[in-house]
């Protein structure tokens, strides 16, 4: 009875993933991960979709997507902020990042392994019958992810340090030279 609606998800994200992945802006420091992350995504939508397991697949996606609408929106509000010198919308774009940190910490570093890499890890073996040839390959890629949210919560972390420290708000892994002329708050 879902089958449309997770088909058009699918189709949906497939289109958000690959946009990302061409226009991941290569002068960050985090490009290349940006970029493993984008494939490790495209490539299990792409085969979750091939074993039938759109379930899941759509549970991964979803878990990925949640804290994303947290970012995205301050993101606008600190533009808000910095082009429109609107002091408000510094206000909501620092409550907004604190949601996202939150939202991202339980969705990618409790559910995502609590519930996708432990179903992988210790149930499918069982119901496989240990002779999945699928097993190997999802952990793998699974477990990129895994390392790929651990690695930027500990970013996020950072930032929020240093912003409660020192009141620094740039984005660490940003390059351009127009953020660094931007006065800080």
């Amino acid at each position: 009875p879902y089958g449309d609606a997770i088909k058009l998800y699918y189709v949906l994200e497939l289109g958000c993933y690959i946009h990302q992945l061409m226009w991941t802006e290569v002068t960050r420091s985090d490009a290349l991960e940006m970029i493993l992350h984008h494939i490790v995504t495209i490539t299990v939508m792409f085969l979750s979709w091939l074993a039938g397991f759109q379930r899941i697949g759509s549970s991964i996606l979803l878990v990925h997507d949640v804290a994303d609408i947290f970012l995205e929106s301050a993101k606008c509000f600190n533009y808000t902020n910095k082009i429109g010198g609107r002091k408000w919308a510094g206000i909501v774009c620092d409550a907004l990042f604190g949601v996202f940190a939150v939202v991202f910490f339980v969705s990618r570093l409790v559910i995502f392994p609590k519930y996708m890499l432990y179903s992988l890890l210790h149930e499918a073996p069982t119901i496989f019958k240990g002779a999945w040839p699928g097993y190997w390959v999802y952990s793998v890629l699974l477990g990129i992810l895994q390392i790929l949210h651990i690695n930027w919560f500990y970013f996020i972390c950072l930032m929020i340090y240093r912003l409660v420290t020192t009141g620094i708000e740039k984005d660490e892994r940003s390059d351009d030279e127009e953020d660094d002329e931007t006065p800080s708050k």
